[in-house]
């Protein structure tokens, strides 16, 4: 059986970057001549803080470089638009979190269920036992 680090991969894509410390970004490039960085400064960033890197991981200091640099331009892409979230529970995070500048392209449907509203499609219920 072959090792993950006997593969040679030459490129590598880590999705929620923002959570992951540069050793296991570190770990897992090997000899990659490609290395894409995807994730969200604005969601859970990484649990563990080294001593060589500190509190913040590769991607949260990649995305926030300088924007007059060139090596932000060049890098870094912010999206713009979600598509997962019903657009009046993304409003919430949109307005806390991203200064409303997120667009949603989320087309709310009939839920078809008798216990939500579709103009309210958040549901509480307290449950006690």
């Amino acid at each position: 059986m072959k090792k993950l680090r006997d593969l040679g991969f030459t490129q590598v894509l880590v999705d929620e970057a923002q959570s992951a410390s540069e050793l296991e970004i570190l770990g897992l490039i090997g000899n990659a001549k490609q290395l894409v960085l995807v994730g969200d400064t604005k969601q859970l960033s990484q649990t563990t803080s080294y001593e060589i890197q500190g509190s913040s991981s590769l991607f949260e200091r990649l995305v926030n470089i300088d924007s007059d640099l060139p090596l932000r331009e060049k890098f870094c892409v912010r999206l713009d638009t979600q598509f997962r979230i019903h657009p009046q529970i993304w409003n919430s995070a949109n307005k806390l979190f991203y200064d409303n500048k997120i667009l949603t392209q989320i087309k709310p449907i009939s839920l078809r269920n008798k216990f939500l509203d579709n103009e309210k499609p958040i549901l509480f219920v307290d449950i006690k036992g």
